[in-house]
């Protein structure tokens, strides 16, 4: 085990606090870590329940941990009454926690704390991509002095040069990680539609000219959903009249995630007539059935309605506004048509149980036909399913796929589309390309200079609510905004508290029995108590900051 895995399991297994993190960088080892972690507790009598924030980290985290659940669906369980049992001696672990948003990371602790879990493990990564919704809340828990093992002795890269590379982006040095990219291609254009049309012909025709099996090792990446539209059409129309691909051509209504913030769904004016919209929850009140779709039929803009319309014709009524917790989790979609054929890739963007698909499943069309379509999926599974099927209606081609999808992934080698114009053009989205691969990657872009300024220019990071207010205080705030600012205050307080109990079960601490034949461990013993009471040193510094920000937020309000 690397100083940082094993740094990770000590934490999780002995520190004092309720709540710990473990930072980690693309490919430093968690999931070995944590399947460490797991052993150890379970040899003395524990147990590990794992969450993560969707279908693809929960199979990661399936690896290491034995059970896995969505946050989604755990919460919802928790917040409905399920009566989860004894937690006493159960250790929580959060993958992904950096895709957390404020409120669901504060609706997370405070389930940990009424479930009555031992301890709470969040795993993440604050470099790379975060959640759409407001706030960063796993790095303000960091900054608020939450225990953090660091894992930063990175692993995936097989080259010294590779791992430079993926440690020179983690650091903000662009121009060294530009160096370091094995390949770059510029393309040219006099706008930006054809700097796009240009990028996506690159992509597609370098793509196209590997071997079979060498694209099944390759990554494609793009940062836009227009740019892996264009791409994606290109891959299948080429495959196609090569004869690599074929078959009927069957077009299918599918629907385009419309990616909206909490904000943005409580909003009269980002709906349009025909949009879909799905609530992942049931919502009495409104009369709203989790997981079904409905059709946007009527907007009343002035009293803030919409009229929701089901597949058997029932219309309900819903009221917009931005406390709302029904609209805030609403998942809107755009209804489009896409055709396929038989061996395109696919990937699945919407849960349907009845027909074994969960988001972000992958497979390759074997059949395609008038009626259904057979799938084989990425476990070997052959499934046919209906071509008005939820699953029909979330899938799309495969070929290519967006930075913020492809997190979690490693392949061979990365082939990467990136605009020097694109506002979505930063460090976490470039860190998080060039991490996923074990042996190189190749970019295509239009201006490798222009590139490099844009992405040392803009590191991603969010600045959340109470940053912005204090950089801003004559500012009004969005309602995204606030909303963060309560949950990120929320999530802190809940941390505080957790971190003040002592739990008892630390005194018998599951690392103690592995470590005791080691000759160190009373220095590493001793270095662990004196990195605890600077952790907890630093957690007073850090109430004691939140308590001035609060004094100083409310002489402003007078």
């Amino acid at each position: 085990m690397t100083a940082g895995q094993k740094e990770a399991v000590a934490l999780a297994l002995s520190s004092r606090s309720g709540v710990v993190g473990v930072q980690g960088y693309a490919g430093t080892g968690k999931t070995y870590a944590l399947a460490t972690a797991v052993r150890m507790a379970e040899a003395r009598g524990y147990s590990i329940d794992g969450l993560a924030p969707s279908h693809k980290a929960v199979s990661a985290l399936g690896e290491a941990v034995p059970e896995v659940r969505t946050v989604q669906s755990a919460l919802v369980r928790y917040e409905n009454g399920a009566n989860l049992g004894d937690k006493s001696n159960t250790i929580l672990v959060v993958d992904e926690a950096s895709m957390l948003s404020s409120e669901a990371m504060q609706r997370v602790l405070m389930m940990a704390e009424g479930a009555g879990y031992a301890r709470t493990v969040l795993v993440g990564d604050i470099k790379q991509l975060e959640a759409v919704d407001a706030g960063s809340a796993f790095r303000s828990l960091q900054e608020a002095g939450m225990p953090t093992a660091l894992m930063s002795d990175i692993q995936r890269q097989r080259t010294e040069a590779g791992k430079e590379t993926v440690l020179a982006a983690i650091s903000g040095d662009i121009t060294r990680a530009m160096e370091g990219v094995s390949e770059i291609t510029e393309v040219g254009g006099d706008n930006a539609a054809e700097k796009r049309a240009a990028i996506a012909s690159e992509l597609a025709k370098t793509y196209l000219s590997l071997p079979t099996d060498q694209r099944e090792a390759t990554g494609l990446i793009v940062l836009t959903n227009a740019l892996r539209h264009e791409v994606n059409a290109t891959i299948q129309n080429s495959l196609w009249l090569s004869g690599a691909i074929g078959g009927e051509r069957v077009e299918l209504a599918t629907l385009a995630p419309k990616y909206f913030t909490q904000a943005e769904a409580s909003e009269i004016g980002s709906y349009k007539m025909g949009d879909i919209v799905v609530s992942p929850v049931a919502a009495k009140e409104s009369g709203l059935t989790s997981n079904a779709l409905y059709e946007v039929t009527g907007i009343d803009r002035m009293d803030r309605k919409l009229t929701l319309t089901a597949p058997d014709g029932e219309a309900v009524t819903l009221d917009l506004h931005w406390k709302s917790r029904v609209a805030q989790k609403l998942i809107v979609f755009g209804a489009e048509t896409q055709e396929f054929l038989q061996g395109d890739l696919v990937k699945f963007k919407i849960t349907d149980r009845e027909n074994g698909i969960v988001n972000s499943a992958e497979g390759t069309l074997i059949k395609v036909g008038s009626e259904t379509f057979t799938v084989k999926t990425a476990q070997g599974e052959r499934l046919t399913i209906p071509n008005d099927s939820l699953a029909a209606k979330g899938m799309q081609l495969a070929y290519a796929t967006t930075a913020h999808d492809f997190q979690g992934s490693t392949v061979d080698q990365v082939l990467l589309g990136m605009s020097s114009t694109e506002q979505l053009t930063d460090q976490k989205s470039f860190y998080v390309a060039l991490s996923r691969m074990r042996d190189a990657t190749h970019l295509v872009t239009d201006d490798a200079g222009k590139l490099t300024d844009r992405i040392a220019r803009n590191t991603g990071e969010r600045v959340n609510a109470l940053e912005a207010l204090a950089e801003e205080k004559d500012r009004q705030k969005t309602p995204d905004e606030a909303r963060t600012d309560a949950a990120v205050k929320a999530a802190k307080e809940v941390f505080r508290t957790l971190s003040e109990k002592e739990k008892s079960w630390v005194q018998n601490d599951p690392s103690r029995d592995a470590n005791r034949d080691d000759q160190t461990g009373a220095k590493e013993a001793g270095k662990n108590a004196r990195e605890e009471d600077r952790q907890l040193s630093l957690l007073d510094e850090a109430k004691a900051q939140i308590e001035r920000d609060q004094k100083t937020r409310d002489e402003r309000s007078r």
